[in-house]
């Protein structure tokens, strides 16, 4: 709780801070749009270079301990992990495009697949990323070059290009209208299984759902099990951790 309110309290002393700037600059009827999330920002600007500078001119006087960066461009801009641009749309409808948004130092150093995880893992990075990408790349055409790229990366390190596909398979006929909603579920405290993972393991879940009629039929466990558990593995100690303690 306390983390929390300590955020909302940063979050709103920064929207007075930046109202307050706002208030001060003579061209804010200039900003056709702005968006903000905590301490990063977007602006779309009708107005040339120069008020720029003003605006954060300004907004770097308004607070001894705060400074502001930033950088303007005529066609893309960053904003958290997407870039906003100007693709066909913008020309044709006068609508912006997004996309996926990757550092400069991004070396994409992906779990590689022959790791020792459990194989859930492996699919369910994928998964995720592929979602991601669907979620944050509104261009059908720009979505298609991230996909390819991305399947490539995997490739190099270790996954095959059969279980790629079966996973791209599942994901691709995902609208991402539907991964824009957010959705609020309330889920039952599940009851989980905490262990280790290693290869010999590898069917435990198998093993656990095949042989659950046995809990179930006797009182006294099925009091303490009153429901199957989940599967969780905690992780080893890794090298460095070891080499830390000597």
């Amino acid at each position: 709780m306390g983390g929390s309110a300590s955020a909302e309290l940063a979050d709103l002393t920064m929207f007075v801070i930046l109202e307050n700037v706002l208030q001060r600059f003579q061209h804010r009827n200039k900003m056709i749009m702005t968006s903000r999330f905590r301490d990063d920002g977007w602006i779309i600007y009708s107005g040339p270079i120069e008020e720029i500078h003003e605006l954060f001119t300004i907004a770097n006087t308004a607070h001894p301990h705060l400074k502001f960066t930033y950088e303007f461009s005529r066609n893309e801009t960053i904003f958290l992990d997407t870039v906003i641009y100007k693709g066909e749309r913008f020309f044709n409808e006068g609508i912006l495009d997004i996309k996926t948004y990757f550092k400069p130092t991004e070396t994409f150093q992906y779990l590689h697949r022959y790791s020792s995880h459990p194989k859930s893992v492996f699919k369910g990075f994928i998964k995720g990323e592929v979602l991601r990408y669907i979620r944050n790349t509104s261009s059908k055409t720009e979505l298609k070059k991230q996909l390819e790229a991305f399947k490539t990366r995997l490739l190099k390190r270790g996954y095959k290009i059969s279980e790629i596909n079966e996973i791209f398979n599942q994901t691709q006929n995902i609208e991402r209208k539907n991964l824009l909603i957010q959705r609020q579920t309330k889920r039952e405290q599940p009851l989980v299984m905490l262990t280790k993972f290693k290869p010999s393991i590898q069917k435990l879940k198998n093993i656990i759902t095949k042989h659950w009629n046995l809990i179930s039929l006797n009182p006294n466990c099925l009091n303490i099990f009153n429901r199957q558990p989940i599967i969780a593995y905690k992780r080893h100690t890794n090298l460095q951790e070891l080499l830390s303690k000597h």
